[in-house]
């Protein structure tokens, strides 16, 4: 965890609501540094929810900017990656996919599901990167997300 105490760790986290077959998108962009990915944590109120991992997708909207945070709560250092959720975006190179279960083998309803993506990723500089999450129910899904990452 030399990282941590250098103040070169970083982490965002957020919560809401996706509505049925409707998405979310966040949406980060390297700027000049190869950043250390430590993965991705999302809890949902049911399955059914389709993760996407992009490389390089084309920004239509940005969306809002998020305040991240140092993991090294005494100092300052600001981040150079920029994370940005509820923009919008076409294309890019999927790199990673998850999709929970909306039931289980015996056709009940799942009342929680988990997913994410594991550490250890190394991103490339100055490219956009965006995780995009797709509620393909028909009710309104609601989410936490959280991710981490060290930039090198």
């Amino acid at each position: 965890e030399t990282a941590v105490y250098e103040g070169k760790a970083f982490g965002v986290s957020s919560y809401g609501s996706i509505s049925a077959g409707q998405n979310l998108t966040m949406i980060g962009n390297t700027d000049g540094k190869y950043i250390h990915f430590n993965g991705l944590l999302l809890s949902f109120s049911s399955g059914g929810v389709l993760l996407e991992f992009l490389e390089n997708p084309t920004v239509v909207s940005q969306g809002s900017l998020q305040t991240i945070s140092n993991k090294n709560r005494s100092l300052n250092t600001s981040a150079s990656m920029s994370v940005y959720f509820g923009g919008s975006i076409t294309g890019g190179t999927l790199i990673f996919t998850d999709k929970p279960p909306i039931t289980t083998g015996v056709g009940q309803r799942v009342s929680s599901a988990n997913s994410g993506i594991d550490a250890g990723w190394i991103l490339k500089p100055s490219t956009i990167y965006a995780i995009k999450l797709t509620n393909t129910t028909s009710e309104t899904v609601t989410f936490s997300a959280s991710f981490g990452w060290t930039e090198l």
